[in-house]
């Protein structure tokens, strides 16, 4: 997804966000997986690695996440937790923006909405070709 993905709309929504914030990493993990997440991050420049563990316990790569990509929101569908790690490759730049406002207000904000959806499913499909390749 990218950045003009999100549309004004996305934006508008995101600068009404009261607890957003810029962050800056060089290496390390964003989050673990399994994590209980209070913020989602959009990926505004540099490089990152969504990594899980396939049913037998092994990790394995899942994506590769693309500049405007929305990280983490996937934790919305399983309990506030992290369904993966996010593993930063050089240093990136993010914008924060909490979490349980992402589930209410998308829904005044169609392209974000319709952004998110597609890449959930993205994700989804990865995911189900890991666990028929396992």
């Amino acid at each position: 997804m990218e950045i003009m993905a999100l549309g004004s709309e996305g934006w508008n929504y995101i600068s009404f966000c009261e607890e957003s914030k810029m962050l800056t990493r060089r290496f390390g993990k964003l989050y673990r997986e399994g994590q209980k997440m209070k913020y989602a991050y959009i990926l505004l420049n540099g490089a990152v690695t969504l990594a899980g563990k396939d049913q037998k316990g092994r990790r394995v790569i899942l994506h590769e996440a693309e500049v405007g990509e929305v990280l983490g929101v996937e934790a919305l569908q399983n309990e506030g937790r992290s369904t993966h790690s996010a593993l930063i490759r050089k240093s990136s730049r993010f914008l924060a923006i909490q979490l349980s406002g992402i589930s209410t207000q998308v829904e005044s904000f169609p392209s974000f909405r319709e952004a998110l959806t597609g890449q959930l499913i993205g994700h989804l499909d990865v995911l189900e070709s890991l666990i028929s390749f396992s």
